[in-house]
């Protein structure tokens, strides 16, 4: 009885440490992530205590004004034999983060939140303009380039993958 719970406990630790925290991509994941990036992204601008402004008319009016919201890029492979699926992305840069994809609707192209992003059995996804990418809402503090952005991806199967995304010009 008593090599029963050992055998037991032994087991439920195995699980529960397969399954906690978060992990960064690597040989043991069958989630790889390539060059991530975040770049500022046009719309309102804050200028003071996060009070919006209109965009600013003369070039001195830019050096007290920061992005409100970025957009996160980046491609995703997946070299294990069965899809994935990017659920959610977390990160104390933004207020909120939201999955998105672009459409055509008539003339115009749309942006639109998506639930997911499926990444295939042995293939791989961008995130890139125009198409599926991230956006980070609500900054929490000024994104210089050069800056380094701290991620937190989680995916249906391979669950939380940690990235750092750096902040460029396109």
């Amino acid at each position: 009885m008593r090599l029963i719970r050992i055998i037991a406990v032994g087991i439920v630790c195995m699980i529960l440490s397969a399954c906690a925290g978060s992990r960064p991509a690597g040989p043991s994941s069958a989630i790889q992530i390539g060059d991530p990036w975040v770049k500022a992204f046009g719309g309102m601008v804050m200028s003071g205590p996060g009070i919006p402004t209109p965009e600013p008319t003369k070039p001195s009016d830019m050096a007290h004004m920061a992005p409100l919201d970025t957009a996160l890029y980046m491609t995703i492979r997946n070299t294990g034999s069965q899809p994935d699926h990017l659920l959610q992305v977390k990160s104390d840069v933004a207020a909120r983060i939201e999955l998105h994809t672009v459409e055509k609707q008539g003339n115009d192209m749309v942006m639109r939140q998506v639930p997911s992003i499926e990444v295939p059995a042995g293939g791989e996804v961008q995130l890139m303009p125009g198409s599926f990418h991230v956006m980070l809402f609500g900054l929490t503090r000024d994104l210089k380039t050069g800056d380094m952005v701290d991620l937190t991806l989680q995916f249906e199967k391979a669950g939380a993958v940690t990235i750092k995304a750096q902040v460029r010009q396109p």
